[in-house]
C-alpha cells in the first residue's frame, strides 16, 4: 500500500474489484467505458452471480453509490425502500434525478414483495480483526462457498464449529464399545456415549422440576447432574444422569451437602482457578489448596486462602 500510495480501504476496494473481475470477465468494459464506478462495482459484490451479472451491471450503469446500494438492499431483501427527495416548495413536483429515475423504474426495486419470513435483519459493529479472519475464511473456503458471500460463510463456520462444539459436550452420536465407556477409573468420569444418550433423551435441556410440577427446560450453561452425587457413590451411568442448568445445579448440590459445605467449595475453586491463572498446574493447584483451607480457621475469605496457598507453595 505504500508503495502505491494507497489507504487501506482504497487497496481493500481495488482488491475486492479485482476478485470481481477475474469471476466476471464482462465487467472490464462496463468500468472501461466508465458506466459503472469502483465503488458502485464493489457495492454489487454481494449480489452478483453468475445468473444475474448481465442483468445487474446494466441496471446499476449510470447510478451513483447511494443509489447503488438501495438497488441492492432491494435485491436481496425484496422489499422497497425509501429514495432520496428533494424539497419543493408547495404546489410543485419535487425534479427528481436521472439515476433516482432509474432505480425507482427497475422492476425489482419498486418490487412489493414482502421478504421470506426466515430472513431477519442482524446488524454487527466488528473490528478489523474480524474483518481480517473473516476475509481469510472466504478465501479458505474459496471452493465450499464459491459465492464468497458473507452470510454464506459465516453459516458454513457456524455450522462447523457446531459440530464440533456439540461432539466436545456430548460425545459422538456413533455408539462407543463397551470397553471404551468403561475404561476410566475416575468416578466423576463420564463417558462421551453415556453423555450423548443422556442430552438424547433429556432433549438438550434442564430437566429440574420445580414448583408446580414445572420442568426448567433451559438450554444455557447446562452441566451433567447425578442423581445419586459421587460422594455418595452414586455411578456416572445413564440411569444415574441428568441434565440441569447451572442455578439448578448448584441448588441440588446444596440440597444434597448443605449450602456452607457448597459454598466451601466454590471458594476452593475460586483459590484453584487463580492459582492456574498464576501458571500452577491444576492437579497440584487442588492440592495445595485443599491443604491450605484446613488449616485456616472456619470462615476464612479468598484472600487468607490465597495467602496460605502461596505460602504452602513457596516453603
Amino acid at each position: 500500500m505504500k508503495e502505491l500510495q494507497l489507504t487501506e480501504s482504497s487497496a481493500c476496494r481495488r482488491i475486492a474489484a479485482a476478485r470481481l473481475l477475474a469471476r466476471f470477465p464482462q465487467i472490464a468494459s462496463y468500468l472501461l467505458a466508465s458506466r459503472i464506478t469502483l465503488m458502485g462495482l464493489v457495492g454489487l459484490k454481494d449480489v452478483l452471480d453468475d445468473s444475474n451479472v448481465a442483468e445487474l451491471l446494466e441496471r446499476a450503469s449510470g447510478l451513483s453509490e447511494p443509489d447503488v446500494r438501495q438497488l441492492v438492499m432491494r435485491i436481496r431483501f425484496g422489499a422497497a425502500a425509501s429514495l432520496p427527495t428533494v424539497r419543493a416548495a408547495s404546489g410543485q413536483l419535487a425534479p427528481a434525478t436521472p439515476a433516482a429515475a432509474i432505480v425507482a423504474a427497475d422492476p425489482v426495486a419498486t418490487s412489493k414483495v414482502e421478504p421470506p419470513e426466515d430472513l431477519q435483519p442482524v446488524t454487527l459493529w466488528v473490528g478489523r480483526e474480524f474483518c481480517e479472519e473473516l476475509e481469510a475464511v472466504r478465501t479458505l473456503l474459496g471452493h465450499a462457498v464459491p459465492s464468497g458471500k458473507r452470510e454464506e460463510v459465516l453459516l458454513y463456520v457456524l455450522r462447523a464449529q457446531r459440530k464440533v462444539l456439540d461432539r466436545r459436550r456430548h460425545g459422538s452420536p456413533k455408539p462407543a464399545s463397551q470397553s471404551t465407556a468403561g475404561s476410566s477409573a475416575n468416578a466423576h468420569y463420564i463417558p462421551a456415549a453415556v453423555r450423548r444418550e443422556v442430552h438424547d433423551r433429556e432433549r438438550g435441556t434442564c430437566a429440574y422440576v420445580g414448583e408446580g410440577n414445572r420442568r426448567c427446560c433451559s438450554k444455557l450453561r447446562l452441566e451433567y447432574q447425578h442423581i445419586v452425587p459421587v460422594a455418595r457413590g452414586g455411578p456416572s451411568t445413564p440411569e444415574n444422569l441428568t441434565l440441569f442448568c447451572c442455578a439448578h445445579n448448584l441448588l441440588q448440590a446444596e440440597k444434597d451437602f448443605g449450602v456452607e459445605h457448597v459454598k466451601q467449595k466454590q471458594l476452593e475453586r475460586s483459590a484453584a482457578d487463580a492459582l492456574v491463572r498464576l501458571g500452577y498446574k491444576r492437579a497440584q493447584a487442588e492440592r495445595v489448596v485443599g491443604v491450605a483451607i484446613e488449616e485456616l480457621p472456619d470462615g476464612s475469605d479468598l484472600k487468607a486462602l490465597l495467602q496460605k496457598s502461596l505460602q504452602i507453595l513457596a516453603s
